[in-house]
């Protein structure tokens, strides 16, 4: 009768496992099949699509990190170790990446990127991320050659805006029409986009 009762146990173990099995592969497929997470925050920042964002207190505190970075770069007698060992340290892709990856064939060449669009500053291009983006107090940042900035909410909706500006922005700058122009300030308005420069405001 023992021998019969662990018996039993120990299938109603092993099939309780099948199950809590089952239910876990099940919820990991309605997980998947729902896309990928849209947003996910992390240590440093927050991701969007996948997309890394670092994110920063204030601009002093960014400026901070600008500093720093480059005190590392001239220490590391300016090798590119320096940035790369920076944006793994972060799980960061950045502008930076993006452009060498781009250049080593390591990934689709897009002919409208170009990174000076965004920065000439390297150390810049390796905080920003692909897209030219950081978090500052809450909201979210894209540098657009040089002191041009424009800023908006920090959401990854508010992020793909950015992203459509941009968009909009080239759109009116090979086309100035009317309608062109009401499309952009129609945009910019519908997310709070704001345009700050960053040379004097920041």
């Amino acid at each position: 009768m023992v021998k019969n009762y662990s018996k039993m146990k120990k299938s109603f173990k092993i099939t309780h496992f099948f199950i809590l099995i089952t239910f876990t592969l099940l919820i990991i497929q309605i997980i998947q099949s729902c896309g990928p997470l849209k947003e996910l925050t992390y240590n440093n920042g927050k991701f969007c699509d996948g997309k890394s964002i670092l994110s920063f207190q204030s601009f002093s505190d960014l400026q901070t990190e600008h500093r720093r970075l480059n005190q590392r770069y001239l220490n590391g007698a300016e090798e590119d170790s320096v940035f790369i060992n920076f944006e793994n340290e972060r799980i960061h892709y950045s502008l930076r990446k993006k452009d060498n990856d781009i250049d080593d064939g390591l990934r689709l060449d897009e002919p409208d990127f170009n990174p000076f669009d965004y920065t000439t500053d390297e150390i810049l291009e390796t905080i920003l991320n692909q897209d030219g983006i950081v978090i500052i107090a809450n909201e979210l940042y894209m540098w657009d050659d040089g002191c041009v900035v424009v800023k908006t909410l920090n959401t990854c909706t508010n992020y793909e805006a950015l992203l459509k500006y941009r968009e909009l922005v080239k759109i009116y700058e090979q086309s100035s029409t009317n309608q062109n122009l009401e499309n952009l300030n129609n945009h910019r308005i519908n997310f709070k986009i704001q345009e700050v420069n960053s040379c004097s405001e920041l």
